[in-house]
């Protein structure tokens, strides 16, 4: 009987691994930010320099407490999450070029120096990324685990995403298709705040799916959208 009971408990545990991302991917939170609530992330290298400063970018999404998860939707400018995105709830009635510290979501939750990227950053990331010979760059690719196996989300979609590899380093980053707040293109489509505006009405966003990778795009800022913060040193 002891024997078929350590059985039944090395089934379970193997099927919570095939469930779980990499183990190796080392984004087991172990602390929180300011707010006491959100997983603080571990800020990754990528080679990105910026005003001699060096970008480094948060391993997971604002709200998600491992790379594969999608982590928190928020309107541009608001600090909570809600049910429906759209202008009739929109809260944020400034009319910034950049978000200030105070409405970024990500400094308010996480503290210290993270925030939203700006539009510039996330372009040069891109631009990094473009560099076949010191970077590998997989557009839509599937995650999967320690095992192989192809990791789902909750509503049963594929988890896949943006994955950019420094090669001399190992180190990388896996942006989800996290789709949107509506629940839409989850699987499909990523979306990403930048924390620069175009116009009143409209911000800079990173977009990817199977047919384009740009920063060079524009979001209504009633929309919700996933939030990818950076630390500048």
């Amino acid at each position: 009987m002891k024997g078929f009971f350590s059985l039944l408990l090395a089934a379970a545990f193997l099927s919570l691994a095939a469930l779980s991302c990499h183990k190796d991917d080392n984004t087991t939170p172990v602390k929180y930010g300011v707010d006491g609530m959100t997983p603080l992330p571990e800020a990754v290298d990528i080679g990105l320099v910026m005003d001699n400063r060096r970008v480094l970018w948060a391993n997971f999404n604002l709200g998600a407490s491992r790379e594969c998860d999608y982590g928190d939707y928020y309107a541009w400018g608001e600090l909570n999450t809600k049910g429906v995105y759209d202008e009739s709830n929109y809260s944020y009635k400034d009319r910034p070029k950049v978000l200030p510290a105070d409405r970024d979501a990500a400094t308010v939750k996480l503290g210290g120096r993270w925030r939203l990227p700006t539009h510039e950053e996330f372009e040069a990331l891109l631009a990094l990324a473009s560099d076949s010979d010191k970077y590998q760059l997989e557009e839509m690719v599937t995650y999967k685990d320690a095992r192989g196996k192809e990791i789902r989300d909750a509503d049963g979609n594929v988890v896949c995403g943006l994955r950019i590899t420094q090669k001399k380093t190992g180190y990388s980053l896996f942006f989800p298709a996290a789709g949107y707040g509506s629940g839409t293109a989850r699987g499909k489509d990523g979306a990403y705040w930048s924390s620069s505006t175009y116009t009143d009405a409209s911000v800079y966003y990173l977009a990817f799916d199977s047919g384009r990778l740009t920063a060079n795009v524009l979001q209504m800022r009633s929309s919700g959208l996933p939030i990818r913060p950076v630390y500048a040193e």
